[in-house]
């Protein structure tokens, strides 16, 4: 069957959508659960569980383990206003996705994912990604919420 777009056609999009990103990506950072770091093993100190003695809690230092990724960001013009039945009141509810490159991608699937942070906010993963392929280029999308 032919195709309406000749590989010239596809590869003028594909790189009219490699600019398109360039041009209105901007920085987020990604931070992913802080790495448990073991400093120093003490086998010569008797640990008796259930009788007072700690484990050597100065022996475990938390590593926090961000990167900074470019991505385009898109808030949704539909606002949604939820009532919140405990407090009685309205919550302003928006959809924020973000659509990333291979290698952000890789680095959000890669372990536990704690928050993403963008316009000096945080916020979670509320979906998981949405694979877009532009004629060859993937991007790909996360839906995520405000961490309030």
């Amino acid at each position: 069957m032919g195709s309406l777009l000749t590989d010239a056609d596809k590869l003028s999009f594909k790189n009219s959508i490699i600019d398109l990103f360039d041009t209105f990506s901007r920085s987020i950072v990604i931070h992913k659960e802080p790495k448990k770091q073991i400093s120093q093993v003490n086998p010569t100190t008797p640990q008796l569980p259930g009788y007072g003695s700690d484990s050597s809690p100065t022996n475990v230092t938390y590593v926090a383990e961000s990167k900074t990724f470019n991505a385009m960001v898109r808030y949704s013009n539909k606002q949604e206003v939820e009532t919140d039945s405990f407090a009685g009141t309205k919550i302003p509810m928006g959809m924020v996705a973000i659509k990333v490159q291979e290698d952000a991608k890789a680095y959000i699937n890669n372990g536990a994912t704690e928050k993403v942070v963008l316009d000096g906010k945080s916020f979670k993963l509320a979906s998981s990604d949405a694979v877009k392929d532009h004629f060859g280029y993937s991007l790909y999308v996360y839906i995520i919420e405000e961490i309030k």
